[in-house]
């Protein structure tokens, strides 16, 4: 790819003999503004262009990189041109938001003018849903040249009565709530104000962080541990999981859930289980009765 080369999208074109002959046309005699192109297009995204080069001085290459030249006969006859690039150049691909609705021509010519203050553009374009235009463009920045003012998610328009939103890859933090930088939605102290927390009923933050549910938390993590401690080989507590997994089986054996085999052998363990526990009340018949389960 040469240094000054230009590629023209060659997509619409359908007769591409006539398309050659007409950048042809742009030489007279010993006259050169059209040098030449490569002899075969070359594909990006589903779409075809021509590498060509040309005078850079003439107006011809003027018009081609900025309005485009027309050629007579084609359902589309603009022909656009794209400048190559070094391969380290920084270009930003940028999506916009929120456009201002007017005459289509008079607004990239307004986009072109106000993305400028950013950086060279270098492609603009407007995006449809179907045929209509539904207020969202798009722009290809060269960000190696000193900008006007830094690139920011959201700018005035020209008139500065309007704002539209600028994104980017690796975009810097934006809230698009309160319009401020250096922080996201989520963390917006506006944002988060309108939020209602479904525990305490307090405004200001979200269920996963409230105050009170971490104090909860904590209170039961040291009451768990009070109950580890706590643990002996026999006591009421223990004693008491026991019953409750014997009322589940005696549930279950309500049910008839259980195969026959099972029941026989859940009724031997109950019997045995109901002479350990009369044992353990008479051992400890001077302790408080709200340590004993009731069967």
């Amino acid at each position: 790819m040469d240094q000054d080369s230009v590629f023209i999208e060659t997509t619409h074109i359908k007769d591409k003999m006539k398309f050659k002959n007409y950048l042809n046309s742009f030489n007279t005699g010993d006259t050169y503004i059209y040098y030449g192109r490569q002899p075969e297009e070359r594909t990006w995204q589903s779409r075809t262009f021509l590498e060509t080069s040309w005078d850079t001085k003439s107006q011809v290459y003027a018009k081609l990189i900025s309005e485009g030249l027309v050629m007579q006969g084609e359902p589309e006859p603009l022909l656009k041109g794209y400048r190559s690039l070094p391969s380290d150049v920084h270009i930003v691909r940028i999506k916009i938001e929120q456009l201002p609705f007017m005459e289509p021509k008079r607004l990239l010519e307004q986009l072109r003018e106000r993305m400028s203050h950013f950086g060279e553009v270098l492609h603009l374009g407007l995006l449809k849903d179907g045929p209509c235009f539904v207020g969202t463009g798009y722009a290809y920045l060269n960000m190696d040249t000193e900008p006007d003012e830094p690139l920011r998610p959201i700018i005035n328009w020209l008139d500065d009565r309007k704002r539209i939103l600028l994104t980017w890859d690796h975009v810097p933090p934006f809230c698009y709530i309160c319009k401020k930088e250096h922080h996201i939605k989520t963390e917006c102290p506006v944002y988060m104000n309108t939020k209602l927390c479904f525990k305490c009923r307090k405004p200001g933050h979200v269920l996963k962080m409230c105050p009170s549910r971490k104090l909860s938390s904590e209170e039961n993590s040291s009451e768990d541990e009070k109950s580890v401690q706590n643990e002996g080989s026999l006591t009421p507590r223990s004693e008491a999981s026991f019953v409750s997994q014997e009322r589940i089986a005696l549930f279950l054996e309500n049910l008839n859930l259980m195969p026959p085999a099972e029941l026989e052998k859940r009724r031997l363990l109950q019997s045995q289980h109901l002479k350990s526990l009369l044992m353990f009340q008479e051992k400890h018949h001077g302790d408080s009765e709200e340590n004993f389960i009731q069967l």
